[in-house]
C-alpha cells in the first residue's frame, strides 16, 4: 500500500510539471509511468496463475523439544521469474489452540521450483498443525499483491518423553487365563494345544503328563509341560476428556499413558488400551504387544477429536467388548488421575508439570 501511494505521488508530480512546463518529454514519462503500472498489474495477475505452493514432511513424526525439518515447496511453471512470494506460515497445537506464525519472501526463477527447509520444534507433544493462512505474489516493483489461495496442511504428531515406571506383576495376572495364538517363550502353563517343553520326570509332577512315547525311546520317564497363552491380561482404560484447555494437562496425559504403557510391555504385560474417539461415537481399543503398537495407539489418541462431555469409558468398553474379561484394569484421566481395579494410586504424571515419577511403583 506504501509503495502505491509513493507511486502515485510520482504520478501526480509528472502530471504538475506536464502542466507547468508543457514539455513532451515530461509528457513520454507520464506515459511511460502510466503503462508501467498497467504492465505491473497485468504481470501480478499473471505471475498469480502460475505459483504453487504447498507444505510436505517426509515423516510426520518428531520427538517433543527437539528440532524436526519442514519443506516448503514453491513452483512457478511461467516464463517470468517471481521476485516475491510472501508465505505466512502459521500452526497450532489441538489440545490448546496454541497459534504461531512465520513469515517468508522467497523468490522464485522462470520454470522453476525452489525447496525452503524450515526448522520448528514443539515444547508440547501432541496433533500439530501446519497451514498457510496467507500467501501473496508481488509484482516487481511491489504495487500488487495478489493473493493464492492455499489449502495446504500437514499435521505432525509430536510424540511425548517416555519415563520408565517401576512394575510388579501380581501372581493373580502372572497366572490368569487367556486364550492367544501365541504363548510365553520362559513360563510354562496349563494350555495342552501347545508343549512348552519336554524334560525328566520329577517327583511331584502329574502322571497324566508323561511322554509314553518319548519315554520308550528314550528308557526313562519324560514329561510334558504345557505352554501359557501369551495374551492381553490387563485393560487400560484413557479417557482424554478435555473439561478446559490446557496443553499442560494434556502433555502429562499422554506421557503418563505411553509410559506406563511402554512400562507394562517391558515387564511382559501384554495389555488392551481404550479410549473414547468422538468422530466414531464410540470407544475404540488397540492390543498392545510390542513397541509399535505404543506408537500406533498414540497416533490414535493424538489424532481423535478433542471432546469436553461426560463419558462414562468403563460402561461404555464392557457394552462394546463385553467378552473381554482381564486380571486388571487401570483407569488414567486428563487430569493426571490413575485408578488401578477402582482404587487410586500414587500416581503423579510423567508429563512438564508435577513431581514426576519417583518413588512410584506401579502393581498390576
Amino acid at each position: 500500500m506504501v509503495r502505491k501511494i509513493w507511486y502515485g505521488i510520482l504520478i501526480l508530480v509528472t502530471v504538475y510539471l506536464e502542466i507547468m512546463y508543457d514539455s513532451s518529454w515530461l509528457l513520454s514519462l507520464l506515459a511511460f509511468e502510466l503503462l508501467l503500472a498497467m504492465v505491473m498489474f497485468l504481470l501480478s495477475w499473471y505471475l498469480r496463475m502460475h505459483v504453487r505452493v504447498w507444505l510436505d514432511m517426509k515423516i510426520p513424526v518428531a520427538q517433543k523439544n527437539e528440532s524436526f525439518p519442514l519443506e516448503l515447496h514453491l513452483e512457478n511453471t511461467g516464463h517470468f521469474p517471481v521476485s516475491d512470494v510472501h508465505v505466512v506460515i502459521g500452526y497450532e497445537n489441538k489440545y490448546g489452540h496454541y497459534r504461531e506464525r512465520r513469515v517468508l519472501d522467497e523468490s522464485i526463477g522462470s520454470m522453476g521450483q525452489k525447496t525452503v527447509m524450515l526448522h520448528t520444534a514443539s515444547e508440547y507433544c501432541g496433533n500439530i498443525r501446519f497451514f498457510l493462512p496467507r500467501v501473496c505474489v508481488w509484482d516487481y516493483l511491489h504495487l500488487f499483491g495478489r493473493k493464492l489461495k492455499c489449502t495446504s496442511t500437514l499435521s505432525v504428531n509430536v510424540l511425548p518423553d517416555i519415563r520408565p515406571v517401576p512394575v510388579e506383576v501380581s501372581v493373580r495376572t502372572r497366572n490368569f487365563p487367556v486364550e492367544g495364538d501365541e504363548y510365553e517363550k520362559e513360563q510354562s502353563g496349563d494350555d495342552p494345544s501347545e508343549i512348552f517343553q519336554i524334560r525328566e520326570f520329577r517327583p511331584g509332577d502329574r502322571i497324566q503328563r508323561v511322554h509314553w512315547k518319548m519315554s520308550a525311546r528314550m528308557e526313562e520317564m519324560m514329561t510334558k509341560e504345557y505352554s501359557m497363552p501369551r495374551g492381553c491380561k490387563i485393560l487400560f482404560l484413557l479417557d482424554g476428556r478435555q473439561k478446559e484447555e490446557s496443553l499442560e494437562k494434556m502433555d502429562a496425559f499422554l506421557a503418563s499413558a505411553a509410559s506406563l504403557s511402554f512400562s507394562m510391555l517391558e515387564a511382559g504385560c501384554l495389555h488392551v488400551a481404550a479410549w473414547y474417539d468422538d468422530s466414531a461415537g464410540r470407544v475404540m481399543r488397540h492390543c498392545i504387544q510390542r513397541e509399535q503398537d505404543i506408537y500406533e495407539m498414540l497416533d490414535f489418541l493424538m489424532t481423535a477429536p478433542v471432546y469436553g462431555q461426560e463419558y462414562d469409558i468403563r460402561a461404555a468398553y464392557h457394552s462394546h467388548y463385553p467378552e473381554g474379561v482381564y486380571s486388571t484394569v487401570l483407569y488414567l484421566d486428563t487430569e493426571g488421575n490413575l485408578e488401578c481395579n477402582g482404587e487410586r494410586t500414587g500416581f503423579s504424571g510423567a508429563g512438564n508439570t508435577g513431581p514426576g515419577l519417583s518413588g512410584f511403583v506401579l502393581e498390576v
